[in-house]
C-alpha cells in the first residue's frame, strides 16, 4: 500500500480496531464527575442520602449551631463545647485540634454531619419549649 506521506504509515482504522477501542472504554470508563444535587430529579430520600455523605467541617458546624458570632468574646469556647457535645469527646481533646480545627480526625466530619442532621430534625419536630429543657 502506498502511503500519502512518504516515511509515515497509513493511519486508517479498521472496524476491528474500532470494536477493540470501544471495549477498552467500556472496561475502563472515564471517572465520573460529581454533580450538584438537583432537587427536581431526586426523591427526598435520595437527597437525604446524598447529604449524609457530605462531610461537615467543625467551623461550619459552629457557624450553624453556635449562637454567638465569630467576632464575639467566648465564641471559641462555645464552639468547642458544641463540638464536644456533638461528638462525645472532651473539650480538651477538641482544643488540641488547633485554632481552626485543622488537626481533627477525618471521621469527625461525618459525625458532625450526623449531629447536624439530628439538630435539624429536633428543630423541626420538637416544640421550642421542650428544646429549652
Amino acid at each position: 500500500m502506498i502511503s500519502p506521506t512518504p516515511g509515515k504509515k497509513d493511519r486508517t482504522v479498521t472496524p476491528k480496531q474500532r470494536v477493540n477501542t470501544t471495549r477498552k472504554l467500556r472496561a475502563n470508563p472515564p471517572p465520573m464527575t460529581l454533580r450538584p444535587i438537583d432537587s427536581n430529579r431526586q426523591s427526598p430520600q435520595d437527597r437525604i442520602d446524598a447529604l449524609r455523605d457530605l462531610p461537615l467541617e467543625p467551623l461550619e458546624y459552629c457557624q450553624k449551631w453556635v449562637e454567638l458570632s465569630p467576632e464575639e468574646r467566648g465564641y471559641r469556647k462555645a464552639c468547642v463545647e458544641a463540638l464536644a457535645e456533638a461528638t462525645g469527646l472532651s473539650p480538651r481533646t477538641i482544643e488540641n485540634w488547633g485554632k481552626s480545627f485543622e488537626k481533627r480526625p477525618d471521621h469527625i466530619t461525618h459525625s458532625l454531619r450526623m449531629a447536624d442532621t439530628l439538630n435539624q430534625i429536633r428543630k423541626l419536630v420538637l416544640p421550642t419549649d421542650l428544646l429549652q429543657k
